[in-house]
C-alpha cells in the first residue's frame, strides 16, 4: 500500500535526523529529556550539555521539514483509523444496561463517521498545502513533481466530494440540524413516542417492536454503506500517496529535496 511506503520514507528521514544529532556521549540523558522537547521544541530546564544540541537540531530546516511531513501524515492516518473503527461500532452495541440507547449509539456512530470523512478530505488538501509552502521542498522539485502534488489535491476534492457532501451538511449547518437520514429520523421519532409516560401499553409495545425492526434495518444499511465508502476512500488515499511518493522521493526512498546534503 502506498501509504505504508510513504510512511516508511518519512521514517527514514526521521532516522537520518537522529543520526545527525551529536549526542553519543549523552545518549541516556537525551532519551530522558527528548520526550518533553519533541512536542513543543521547548528546551527550558534541559541540561546545558544536551540543550544546546537540541536547540540547534530543532532550529534546523531538516527538523521543520520532518515535523510538517510527519505531523500532517499522523492526522491523516488517525482519520483513516477512526473511519475503520466505525465498521466495528456499527456491528456491536456494547452499552446494554446503560442509559445509552441503541438508536443514539447508531446515530452517534454515523455522525462520527460523517465528520471524520469531512476531516479526512480537509487533512488531505491541507497536507499538500503544507508541502507546497515549504520552499526547501518545492524549489527542488521538477514541474512534473509539482503537477503530481496538484493532482493529489484535485483527487482529494473531486473523488471524495460525493461522500463528503453528506458530511458537510452536519459540518456547516449543525446549528440547524445534524444531518438528514430517513431511517434514523424514524428511529428518533419512535424513541420519542416510547418515552411518553402516559402512552397506553399496547401502543408502547407496538412502537417498541417497530423501533427494534427499524433499528436492524438502519444498522444494516449503514454498515453496508460504510463498508462500500471506506473501500472507495482507501483507493483514493492509495492513489494520493502514490502521487506524493513519486513527487517527493525516488525509488530508494531518498528525498528529491535537500536533506543533509
Amino acid at each position: 500500500m502506498n501509504l505504508k511506503r510513504y510512511s516508511d520514507c518519512i521514517g527514514k528521514l526521521i532516522n537520518l535526523w537522529f543520526e545527525h544529532l551529536d549526542l553519543e556521549e549523552y545518549r541516556d540523558l537525551f532519551a530522558e529529556v527528548f520526550s518533553q522537547t519533541i512536542i513543543s521544541d521547548d528546551v527550558t530546564g534541559v541540561p546545558d550539555e544536551v540543550g544546546e544540541t537540541l536547540k540547534k537540531a530543532f532550529l534546523s530546516q531538516e527538523y521543520k521539514t520532518i515535523s510538517s511531513l510527519s505531523d500532517g501524515l499522523s492526522e491523516i492516518e488517525y482519520c483513516l483509523d477512526t473511519l475503520s473503527d466505525t465498521k466495528i461500532y456499527l456491528r456491536r452495541f456494547p452499552f446494554s444496561g446503560t442509559q445509552i440507547t441503541k438508536t443514539n449509539h447508531l446515530r452517534r456512530s454515523i455522525e462520527m463517521y460523517l465528520e471524520e470523512i469531512y476531516l479526512l478530505k480537509e487533512r488531505l488538501i491541507g497536507y499538500i498545502g503544507e508541502i507546497k509552502e515549504n520552499q526547501d521542498i518545492i524549489s527542488a522539485l521538477q514541474k512534473e513533481d509539482i503537477f503530481l502534488l496538484d493532482r493529489a489535491k484535485t483527487l482529494s476534492i473531486e473523488s471524495l466530494k460525493p461522500i463528503t457532501g453528506y458530511g458537510m451538511i452536519r459540518g456547516k449547518h449543525v446549528h440547524e440540524r445534524r444531518y438528514t437520514d430517513t431511517d434514523i429520523d424514524r428511529l428518533i421519532r419512535l424513541e420519542r413516542l416510547i418515552s411518553y409516560s402516559d402512552i397506553e401499553k399496547q401502543f408502547r409495545e407496538l412502537f417498541e417492536a417497530s423501533r427494534d425492526l427499524e433499528y436492524v434495518k438502519a444498522r444494516q444499511k449503514w454498515h453496508k454503506r460504510v463498508e462500500q465508502e471506506i473501500t472507495v476512500i482507501e483507493e483514493v488515499v492509495d492513489v494520493y500517496f502514490e502521487c506524493l511518493l513519486t513527487a517527493l522521493f525516488n525509488k530508494e526512498c531518498a528525498p528529491k529535496f535537500p536533506f543533509y546534503e
